[in-house]
């Protein structure tokens, strides 16, 4: 089968690989469509980890059981969208529904740690985190099924609700989503911060956004806190950018929450945060309830983000990445079409 593999230090590309077989616990899934993370992108590709191992990346992938055993709960031709984690099911983690802590959240987890994962015709997942997909999810729409669960739990950690209003900083894919999940919590009022001009012009033509604030102003801080007064209730931070997350934990009332997704430079402490009992969280991955949960909102149609991504070939991988790197691809999502 064809598949991606990361060759170097920001070298990615096509090499054949045996197709998986099927077993007691796991099914093989035809992928149709593969998104591009940003850990992808980082970890992957510019860091060269797993290099010349012919390990295939991606975790945000749908398709087709293609092979399955009996009493997997699946057949073949079944719609399916895949989870990339693998909890144990036994740990205190575990038993306390909060799988993404488990120990070995990641250890048979698809295109994450060393397990192949989705950049490929086929991937081979454990039965018990595979998912059907409602008629009405379309596959494009189920390969932005994880980074969506990915916001959901960040907006989860910051118990968003009816009453809050909630700042995002940075308008990358899991920023965007992170305000589409927080308006379908049903937050009163959405911001968002951003400084590259392509996503600026997304976010302020979403829906699910109410206002958004261009990043590189230096009047930033004033207008944002015009907004809200007394502060945020929740911000929650998605860029990895020193300055967004100082303007993402300043911006809080009193006790509000900040929630940080992103991986990258934090908040400067002092001891300002004390006084006001800020409650800061860092937030990983999603419980398997969020992920069935952002199933039943895309199929009910609370969480529509389809239109955001964007179809490529998996022959272009070295070119897209380097356009994500350099900032000249600003679509917030790309996603591998595996009929390109």
């Amino acid at each position: 089968m064809k598949a991606l593999t990361i060759k170097g230090v920001r070298e990615i590309g096509m090499i054949e690989k045996e197709k998986p077989v099927a077993d007691e616990r796991f099914s093989v899934i035809k992928v149709t469509h593969a998104g591009i993370c940003g850990s992808d992108l980082h970890l992957f590709w510019a860091a060269g980890a797993f290099a010349g191992t012919n390990y295939v990346p991606g975790h945000e992938f749908a398709g087709v059981i293609e092979e399955t055993l009996p009493g997997s709960g699946f057949e073949v031709g079944d719609r399916v969208v895949a989870m990339d984690i693998s909890p144990c099911g036994e740990c205190e983690y575990c038993k306390s529904g909060r799988p993404q802590l488990c120990d070995m959240c990641f250890a048979e987890a698809p295109g994450v740690s060393g397990v192949d994962g989705g950049y490929a015709e086929y991937s081979k997942v454990r039965n018990d985190f595979i998912r059907k997909l409602p008629d009405n999810i379309s596959l494009q729409h189920a390969a932005m099924i994880e980074p969506v669960c990915i916001s959901m739990h960040g907006v989860n950690m910051g118990n968003v609700n009816e009453d809050s209003n909630v700042l995002v900083t940075g308008g990358g894919a899991i920023g965007l989503f992170a305000a589409a999940c927080a308006k379908a919590k049903g937050a009163k009022y959405v911001a968002l911060t951003e400084a590259n001009p392509g996503r600026i012009k997304i976010a302020e033509e979403a829906d699910f956004v109410d206002e958004v604030f261009n990043a590189l102003d230096p009047e930033i801080g004033e207008k944002v806190k015009a907004k809200a007064p007394k502060g945020f209730d929740i911000s929650i931070e998605c860029s990895g950018n020193s300055a967004a997350a100082n303007l993402a934990l300043w911006s809080l009332k009193k006790g509000g929450d900040l929630v940080v997704l992103a991986v990258g430079n934090g908040f400067d402490y002092n001891y300002g945060m004390v006084f006001a009992e800020y409650h800061i969280h860092g937030s990983v991955m999603f419980t398997v309830e969020e992920f069935d949960d952002v199933i039943r909102l895309m199929s009910e149609g609370k969480i529509d983000v389809e239109k955001y991504g964007e179809l490529v070939a998996m022959e272009d991988a070295q070119e897209i990445f380097e356009g994500l790197d350099n900032g000249s691809r600003p679509a917030v999502k790309y996603i591998y079409d595996m009929s390109k």
